[in-house]
C-alpha cells in the first residue's frame, strides 16, 4: 500500500510568474511554516481531480508525469506528490520530460526529513488525458520506456479521455480502474481558492494572462 500527500501553498510552485499580490516565500522554514499539508491517501481519482488546479488549467491533450518521494525513511510508503511534468500527447519532447524527472531524481533533496544526496523523486505516475485511447496508450509507453531506461520506476500509468468529475481511469499496466473526484471542490482547489488562486479555463486562456 501507498499513500500521497500533497504540500500546497498561495503560490503556484509549478508557474514561474505569479501575481504581485501573492507574497514570495522568503525562506525554507518559512515556505514550510506556509505549506498546507493534503492527504490523498490511495485516492488516486482525487489527485487526478487535483491536476487543473495544481497547473492553472485543465490539461486535455496531454501526458503529465507527477514525481513521487518519500516523505520520511522511517515510512517509504507514504509519497509526497511532485514535480507535476506536462507536455502535449504525441510530443517528441518526451524524452526531455523523462530527463526533467530523472534530473529532479538525482538532485539533493531539500525535505529537512531526508538527508542530503537522497533521490528526490523515487516514482512517478503517468497520466495520458486524450480523446483518442490509442494516442493515449502509444504515448504512455514511450513514456514508460523513456523513464526506465533513466532509472524511474513508473507506479501508475493512467489514461482518461477527459479530467473531469465522474470520468473513468485504468491504469495500463494493472487494468486497474476507477473515477476522477470532484474537480470543482476538492482539497486543493478549496485552498486555491481561500488564497485566491486563480484557475484558468484552458491552456490558451493561461497563456494569454502570462502575456
Amino acid at each position: 500500500m501507498w499513500g500521497m500527500t500533497s504540500s500546497s501553498s498561495p503560490s503556484n510552485p509549478f508557474n514561474p510568474q505569479r501575481p504581485a499580490n501573492i507574497p514570495q516565500c522568503t525562506g525554507e522554514e518559512h515556505c514550510a511554516d506556509r505549506a498546507q499539508q493534503i492527504h490523498f491517501g490511495t485516492d488516486l481519482g482525487g489527485l487526478i481531480a487535483s491536476i487543473p488546479t495544481l497547473l492553472g488549467f485543465p490539461p486535455c491533450e496531454s501526458l503529465i508525469a507527477i514525481g513521487l518521494s518519500s516523505r520520511d525513511m522511517d515510512s517509504p510508503s507514504r509519497l509526497k506528490v511532485g514535480p507535476l511534468v506536462r507536455i502535449d500527447i504525441g510530443d517528441p519532447t518526451i524524452d526531455d520530460m523523462a530527463d526533467a524527472i530523472a534530473d529532479n531524481a538525482c538532485a539533493p533533496t531539500m525535505d529537512s526529513d531526508l538527508s542530503y544526496g537522497k533521490a528526490a523523486v523515487g516514482q512517478v505516475i503517468l497520466v495520458a488525458v486524450a480523446a483518442d485511447s490509442d494516442t493515449a496508450n502509444h504515448s504512455l509507453q514511450i513514456a514508460l520506456d523513456a523513464l526506465h531506461s533513466r532509472g524511474v520506476s513508473t507506479v501508475l500509468a493512467v489514461y482518461t479521455p477527459t479530467i473531469a468529475t465522474g470520468e473513468p481511469w485504468i491504469d495500463v499496466l494493472s487494468g486497474d480502474t476507477g473515477t476522477i473526484g470532484n474537480v470543482e471542490s476538492n482539497p486543493v482547489r478549496d485552498i486555491a481558492t481561500l488564497n485566491r488562486a486563480r484557475v484558468m479555463q484552458d491552456r490558451e486562456e493561461m497563456e494569454q494572462w502570462l502575456d
